[in-house]
């Protein structure tokens, strides 16, 4: 637009480079260190038993966080809940609606076809 100019041109681009360099570092340190986190999560899931050990594992996380930082935590928690709740919205509104095609799908194979009496 007009308000484009040499100067945020270039800010744009130093953020762009900022990024680009954050990803490779994420990418590198996650190539470098990946295996021994699968591999520790692999003995940690093998030694608990427990359905939704991620879930379990972030609640602790998030209430410690929540009592050593809450000006850390308290945006993020309500933030999520946030988004759980259109997610959960969203997810039970997509249920309706396959269990109401499936409904159909039902109702639309018991027609009998003109001209076919069993």
């Amino acid at each position: 637009g007009d308000a484009w100019n040499e100067d945020i041109e270039a800010a744009w681009q130093v953020l762009w480079d900022n990024a680009c360099a954050k990803m490779m570092e994420s990418i590198r340190l996650g190539e470098e260190h990946g295996s021994v986190v699968e591999d520790i999560w692999q003995k940690l899931t093998s030694k608990i038993e427990a359905k939704n050990i991620a879930e379990d594992l972030g609640s602790h996380i998030v209430r410690y966080l929540r009592k050593a930082h809450p000006d850390l935590i308290t945006p993020w928690t309500e933030a999520f809940a946030e988004w759980d709740e259109l997610h959960r919205k969203r997810r039970k509104k997509e249920d309706q609606e396959k269990s109401s095609a499936k409904k159909d799908m039902a109702l639309a194979q018991d027609v009998v076809e003109p001209g076919k009496l069993d």
